[in-house]
């Protein structure tokens, strides 16, 4: 058999992450298998941990479960352009059809437990990514969608099921941002760490995601209902995401 990998990256998780499971569709659809190349540096280390990374790699569940670079003699890289260019262009019927991707989901969620779990199959739960700055990333573009747009998939939702919703949003900065968000069927987690975040996107029944690449990784693993905002010709959408605008 033959063994290939990604290229490096040294931005934030989502997109690394992103990059993984473009690396397994792409190794799948050309018969071959992908191997794990380990992450060697990532964006928003906030507190500095010197230990990031590989409570990184061990919350992914990589390098249990795949060989490594270091472990076969020869492997090729595919480059950035190469892969893209590839899954962006028959994206959806790759991801459905997958079993490489359903493979990676069972080790995802190996020794995790989801999140909401209230007893009651009556209760929808809803995670919403708000994008905002932050210190390590201060890019405007996908940080600048207004509350409105939110609080718009919020209405609609709670119209849509009724009373029986728990909204969770998942953002960054002060309580005081998000005074809109105030109401009796919304928790607010505000600047949680990064693993807690992602674990409580991929979780929910249903996902609101932002034009960010952490919420778009976390609706390639989730079993939810995805409402999906454009985010760019790299991130394509999944035929079975609805389309919000």
């Amino acid at each position: 058999m033959s063994y290939i990998t990604i290229t490096d990256r040294d931005d934030g998780f989502g997109a690394q992450l992103q990059h993984i499971l473009f690396g397994m569709l792409y190794a799948e659809a050309h018969g071959l298998i992908y191997i794990h190349k380990p992450i060697s540096a990532m964006e928003h280390n906030y507190s500095g941990d010197s230990d990031f990374i590989h409570k990184i790699e061990d919350f992914l569940g990589l390098r249990d479960h795949y060989l490594s670079v270091g472990q076969v003699e020869r492997y090729d890289v595919v480059a950035f352009w190469p892969l893209y260019n590839f899954v962006c262009l028959d994206f959806s019927r790759l991801f459905l059809e997958s079993q490489a991707l359903f493979s990676y989901k069972r080790i995802f969620w190996k020794n995790k437990l989801r999140v909401y779990d209230s007893g009651s199959s009556d209760i929808k739960y809803i995670a919403v990514h708000i994008r905002r700055p932050n210190p390590c990333d201060t890019r405007i573009d996908g940080a600048d969608t207004p509350d409105s747009y939110y609080l718009d998939k919020i209405h609609m939702i709670r119209e849509l099921y009724g009373g029986d919703v728990e909204f969770h949003i998942y953002s960054q900065g002060p309580a005081e941002m998000f005074q809109e968000f105030c109401h009796k069927d919304i928790v607010l987690h505000l600047d949680t760490d990064l693993c807690s975040t992602f674990l409580g996107l991929v979780s929910a029944d249903i996902l609101v995601t932002s034009r960010s690449a952490l919420s778009y990784s976390a609706a390639m693993l989730t079993d939810g209902i995805v409402y999906f905002i454009g985010l760019g010709p790299l991130n394509p959408r999944c035929d079975r995401w609805i389309l919000c605008e």
